[in-house]
């Protein structure tokens, strides 16, 4: 759905683009086609953190827009030393970390967009997606346990459930 904003709008939005909302709800989930029709039914806005989605038939079409955010993933060197048990996690985690606070020189003014990007799609909140079943050895509980040292926000940065949603 495209959604027209008028002059006053866009220019309220525009100021907020600026501020960070602490009450925006964040959490993490596993993509699968499932989960993304839940969350979409439950007004939440998807965030690819994933390196290539291009060939997904799930995500595919969001390749390269504003929600699939590349910097958040690990580099596929990293994936597969871990994917392939030449690193552990506590080596791989270290690493990603490295990583992404390279890639991203501003996180401040990234989280500012996420939080944009979601007031402007009228969502209850944001969800990093990314692969990997198991959580807690995957880069979203990294990445999770990582925003939330930097106390962006008032709420912790979970896995998200949908039983509880």
């Amino acid at each position: 759905m495209i959604l027209l904003l008028n002059l006053e709008d866009f220019k309220k939005e525009k100021a907020m683009s600026k501020t960070i909302d602490r009450n925006l709800k964040v959490y993490t989930s596993f993509v699968t086609a499932e989960n993304m029709v839940k969350l979409m039914e439950q007004n939440y806005l998807p965030i690819f953190i994933l390196r290539s989605i291009g060939k997904s038939d799930t995500i595919g079409k969001y390749s390269n827009t504003s929600i699939h955010v590349k910097d958040l993933s690990p580099s596929d060197d990293l994936f597969h030393k871990k994917r392939d048990n030449d690193i552990d996690f506590a080596t791989f985690s270290k690493q990603y970390i490295e990583e992404i606070c390279t890639n991203i020189k501003d996180f401040h003014e990234l989280i500012k967009n996420l939080c944009f990007l979601a007031r402007i799609s009228n969502a209850k909140g944001i969800v990093l997606m990314g692969y990997g079943k198991d959580y807690e050895t995957s880069h979203r509980k990294v990445l999770s346990d990582f925003l939330n040292s930097q106390n962006f926000f008032d709420n912790k940065i979970t896995e998200f459930n949908y039983e509880e949603e």
